[in-house]
C-alpha cells in the first residue's frame, strides 16, 4: 500500500509538472513561408485564411496579413508561446525604440530587417552594413501603435507610444 501511495505522489507531481509547463503555450496557426520564415497567429485571436487572387489571407482578432501563395510553402497548427512574443535569437539583438529612432543592435551584416504596421503592410525594408551591425529607422512619420519587426524569420511587436 505504502508503495502505491509514493508512486502515485510521482505520476501526480509529474503530471502536475507537465501541465505547469504546458501552460505556457497556446494553439496557433503557423503559415510556412519557402524562405524559411514563419509567422504565428494565437487560435485565441480565432485567424481565418481566406484564399483569393493568388494570396493567402490571414485576418485576427489583432492582425492581418497577406502572403503571395507562391511564397507560402504550407500552414499548419501547432503551439506557441503564450505571450506571442518570439524569443531573441542567441545573437545579442537590442531592439530599442526611443526619441522617435527605432535602433536595432546587434545583427549581422547584411540581415534583412523589415518593419510592418500591425495590419500587415510593409513600412520599411532595411539592410544591415557591413560595418557597424545596427539598424536606424526614423520613427517621427509613424502614428502611436503596434508594429512588427521581422528579423531572420522571427516577429517581434512594438508599441509606440
Amino acid at each position: 500500500m505504502r508503495m502505491n501511495k509514493k508512486f502515485f505522489a510521482i505520476v501526480s507531481a509529474m503530471f502536475l509538472i507537465g501541465q505547469l509547463a504546458m501552460a505556457e503555450e497556446r494553439n496557433a496557426l503557423v503559415v510556412h513561408l519557402k524562405d524559411g520564415t514563419s509567422t504565428t497567429f494565437l487560435l485565441d485571436d480565432e485567424p481565418r485564411a481566406t484564399f483569393s487572387d493568388g494570396v493567402l489571407k490571414v485576418v485576427s482578432s489583432s492582425l492581418s496579413m497577406d502572403f503571395p501563395r507562391e511564397e507560402v510553402l504550407r500552414f499548419t497548427y501547432g503551439y506557441s508561446d503564450a505571450k506571442g512574443i518570439s524569443m531573441l535569437p542567441a545573437e545579442n539583438i537590442k531592439i530599442i525604440l526611443e526619441d522617435n529612432q527605432l535602433r536595432i543592435l546587434g545583427l549581422d551584416s547584411d540581415t534583412e530587417v523589415l518593419l510592418f504596421s500591425i495590419e500587415g503592410q510593409l513600412l520599411s525594408e532595411t539592410r544591415v552594413g557591413a560595418i557597424d551591425g545596427k539598424v536606424e529607422i526614423p520613427f517621427d512619420a509613424y502614428s502611436s501603435g503596434f508594429y512588427i519587426i521581422k528579423i531572420k524569420g522571427v516577429s517581434y511587436k512594438i508599441v509606440k507610444r
